[in-house]
């Protein structure tokens, strides 16, 4: 189940059911941001498994800012691929460049 919940006025604004063995959030969460008239700029916040170049294309091209959790980076997510700090805690600024060519290569900036 996906939901966009409203926190300042304590509103459910979409929800999104799935049968348990059809279950594909990322798209689902997708779905709800192509379907919705955000009325104003908009903060979608997202749990770890979210995390995907499609979802992130997806809230880009809708105009809205996102703060997705990712996986540690010393898993198998996208983080693990990138150069970062050993540190318990940074602040680093990443740019991808999406292609629909299978390619490897990944740009970063840091600041």
């Amino acid at each position: 189940m996906n939901t966009f919940y409203d926190i300042l006025s304590k509103n459910y604004l979409k929800i999104a059911f799935q049968p348990k063995h059809q279950a594909d959030e990322r798209q689902s969460l997708c779905n709800m941001v192509d379907q919705m008239k955000f009325p104003e700029p908009t903060i979608v916040l997202a749990d770890r498994g979210y995390e995907s170049f499609n979802v992130f294309e997806h809230l880009k091209q809708a105009g809205q800012k996102f703060l997705i959790r990712a996986k540690d980076v010393n898993s198998n997510g996208f983080l693990s691929h990138l150069t970062l700090p050993q540190t318990p805690t940074f602040d680093v600024i990443v740019d991808f460049k999406l292609t629909r060519r299978q390619t490897k290569a990944i740009s970063m900036v840091r600041s």
